[in-house]
This record gives C-alpha cells, structure tokens and sequence, in this order.
C-alpha cells in the first residue's frame, strides 16, 4: 500500500486514513490479529496508536468547528474505546463495528471536502503523521 509522506489536502489524509484503518479488517481473521499483537509499544499495540494519531491528527486539523465535526470526534473517542477494550482480550475485530466507523469516516471526509475546510500543513501535522501514523503502520502490517 503507499501513502504519501507529506499528507496535503483534505483528500489526501481522507485517503491514506481509509486505508490504514481498513487494515484492520485482516484482525477479523486469527493469523490477522496474530500479527497485529505482535507488534507491541510500551504498554499498547501499535494498530492502536496509528489508529489514535490519525485521529488525534484530525483533532489538530478540524477543531471545534461544527457541531458535525464534534459528533464525529464523539464517534472516534467511541471507535478508539472499542480498540483498547478489545485489544485487551487480545480477540478478533467485530466487523461490523468497523465497517460501521469506515462509513461516518467516508461521509465525514466527504462533507469536508464538499465543504472545502482548509487544510493547514504545519510542522506538528507532518510529524503525527510520519511518525505516530506510519511509523506504527509499519511496524504493525510492514509496508
């Protein structure tokens, strides 16, 4: 899969996004999430931390500007929840539930850029994204 290394526009990090969290669909199988718990970081998985700098990424981009952005921030709190609850067990992925959160995440993206939201590329962006996002990508899927 590529990414691209400086995410630029809101379709870009739409996108590479989709992407990484569709991954997870390999943990609805058992070698899928062997792998995905082998790949370890301090005291969490790294699935879960790519999974919570791109949506700690999207924190730093969007804000509090609406009130469908907060309702999306309120599901993404729920998805990232739902990771740590189920990581704990070390189980498979609902998929459901995910594909569930890939929906509002496409129809999130698509009001944004319908919207045409600015998108700000600052130091602090590029750097969630290369190393809390890919660099976890990496370390959990390989490229």
């Amino acid at each position: 899969m590529k990414f691209k290394s400086v995410v630029k526009t809101n379709r870009d990090l739409k996108k590479n996004g989709y992407k990484m969290i569709k991954k997870l669909h390999k943990m609805e199988k058992i070698k899928g999430t062997e792998k995905a718990y082998r790949a370890i970081y301090d005291d969490t998985y790294m699935f879960i931390l790519y999974c919570k700098g791109l949506v700690e990424m999207i924190e730093l981009e969007y804000g509090e500007k609406d009130e469908y952005i907060l309702s999306f921030k309120k599901k993404c709190e729920k998805f990232m929840n739902y990771l740590l609850c189920f990581s704990k067990s070390k189980s498979k992925i609902d998929k459901n539930y995910l594909a569930s959160f890939l929906k509002s995440y496409t129809k999130f993206f698509n009001k944004i850029i319908e919207k045409n939201y600015p998108f700000l590329v600052n130091q602090e962006l590029v750097e969630k994204w290369n190393m809390d996002c890919l660099m976890a990508y990496i370390a959990t899927w390989g490229i």
